[in-house]
């Protein structure tokens, strides 16, 4: 959980978010796929593994939800980042 909201989640997509604020308007997609990864997946992702973990989860199938729950968050981004479609299925292949 720490990892999802801290320095290396939801706070290192956070910060990027606003540093892409103050530029030109024009957001590359790899960065705009790193602060959806880093933010909304990052809190998918903490709650489903804590759930699957607490849940007896195997590995294995820990790995397959912490997947699942990236590509969930990609795809809810997709409605806000139409142009993220591709990077998202592809992401989730």
């Amino acid at each position: 959980m720490g990892k999802a909201v801290g320095a290396e989640g939801l706070v290192a997509g956070q910060v990027v978010d606003i540093k892409s604020e103050g530029g030109n308007g024009t957001v590359g997609l790899e960065t705009l796929q790193y602060i959806h990864e880093h933010k909304t997946a990052a809190l998918l992702v903490a709650s489903v593994v804590s759930g699957a973990i607490l849940g007896g989860a195997s590995e294995m199938e820990v790995q397959r939800l912490r997947k699942y729950s990236t590509c969930i968050g990609l795809a809810f981004q997709v409605g806000c980042s139409p142009f993220l479609l591709g990077a998202s299925i592809i992401a989730c292949l």
